[in-house]
């Protein structure tokens, strides 16, 4: 049962991906992408590839959703986080609110 429940958690999160991140950023100022690989390791037990979660992040940037910004100290670049734009919080602010569209997604395929 085990192995079902978490492969069920891997292919969600894989699906959902985009709104997880979008949502995490709607959420924070900035992220790393080794924070994100973090935050979906502990909070949903799923461990991605970076190969995955870099695709959905240039997806989310070439659609205008989120921006690559560079940290630096002292004019010397630190590392690459991301931020949500404001097309971005406005995709994840309908998605909150029509949040019972993925509720009704997913009962079809369960019953």
């Amino acid at each position: 049962m085990d192995d079902i429940a978490r492969e069920i958690r891997e292919r969600t999160t894989e699906s959902f991906l985009d709104f997880l991140i979008l949502n995490k950023l709607a959420n924070s100022p900035s992220i790393s992408a080794d924070e994100l690989m973090d935050f979906v390791h502990h909070k949903l037990k799923v461990s991605l590839s970076l190969g995955i979660l870099y695709s959905h992040l240039y997806y989310l940037e070439k659609s205008g959703l989120v921006y690559e910004d560079h940290e630096s100290k002292k004019h010397v670049r630190v590392r690459t986080v991301y931020k949500i734009t404001q097309k971005g919080k406005e995709k994840i602010d309908l998605a909150r609110k029509h949040k019972s569209v993925f509720q009704c997604l997913i009962d079809p395929i369960l019953e």
